[in-house]
């Protein structure tokens, strides 16, 4: 990614390789992503791989206690998830935005704390603009119209949305799950390229998809679930392909 926006959603410092995100009880299972690393998770239905993003982000019954950047944090709602450096891409457009408010609005929303009061500072209100726009443009959201309400868009524009709002915030760490479902094939190209874009600029993905073709082109390492444990680790390198996951997840 390149462009005027890109120092706008640089990622905090990360040890080039290091430990991005990590599960407090460093188990043999436990989930693991590096700083400039995709993860799948893969698994048949009820395997738990969405419950996993559920826990990271809060929504579980029980916290989840994970070190974000080696920084031990007590994630117990979405709220403490978000301060921690984590965004969110639910499986369904609807619950990752407020479908009756504009684009600008929904980009904004989770920073609204880091950008100031829009009514209070002129400056703050012409940086959220500022920043919506090189968001919008950085991300091809079409069309080029942040005050549209949200529920206009195509749904491959409204993923980018959440993925911007995201962005704005500079969170560290992206849960995504079925991140291009539904969505045509030009939308799920562009998203991967953000994606890896991300990852590349020190930022660490966790993702979850029953395209087990999307998990094999994607990854650098796919986590195979099954009842909720993480059975099996295929790295890049180990002859990671769509096979081989379909084989794990099966077995």
């Amino acid at each position: 990614m390149t462009g005027r926006a890109t120092d706008q959603q640089t990622i905090a410092p990360a040890t080039p390789g290091g430990v991005l995100i990590e599960d407090a009880d460093a188990r043999a299972d436990a989930i693991r992503v590096r700083a400039g690393e995709v993860v799948g998770l893969a698994g048949l239905l009820g395997s738990g791989t969405t419950a996993v993003l559920q826990r990271l982000f809060g929504l579980a019954d029980v916290a989840a206690a994970v070190h974000v950047n080696g920084r031990l944090r007590r994630i117990n709602n979405p709220i403490a998830a978000i301060k921690s450096g984590i965004g969110f891409v639910p499986p369904s457009r609807r619950l990752g935005l407020i479908m009756n408010q504009s684009v600008h609005d929904n980009i904004l929303l989770p920073s609204l704390d880091t950008l100031g009061s829009f009514g209070r500072a002129g400056v703050s209100r012409r940086a959220g603009r500022r920043l919506v726009a090189e968001l919008m443009d950085l991300l091809d959201i079409r069309p080029r119209r942040p005050e549209l309400k949200v529920s206009a868009l195509s749904g491959g524009n409204q993923q980018k949305v959440i993925l911007a709002k995201w962005l704005a915030r500079r969170v560290e760490v992206l849960l995504l799950d079925e991140p291009t479902q539904g969505i045509d094939i030009a939308a799920k190209a562009q998203i991967h390229t953000l994606l890896r874009d991300f990852a590349a600029r020190g930022g660490g993905v966790l993702l979850d998809s029953s395209d087990l073709s999307e998990l094999a082109h994607m990854c650098d390492a796919v986590l195979a679930l099954r009842k909720g444990r993480i059975v099996s680790r295929i790295e890049r390198g180990d002859r990671l392909d769509e096979k081989r996951v379909h084989a794990a997840i099966a077995t």
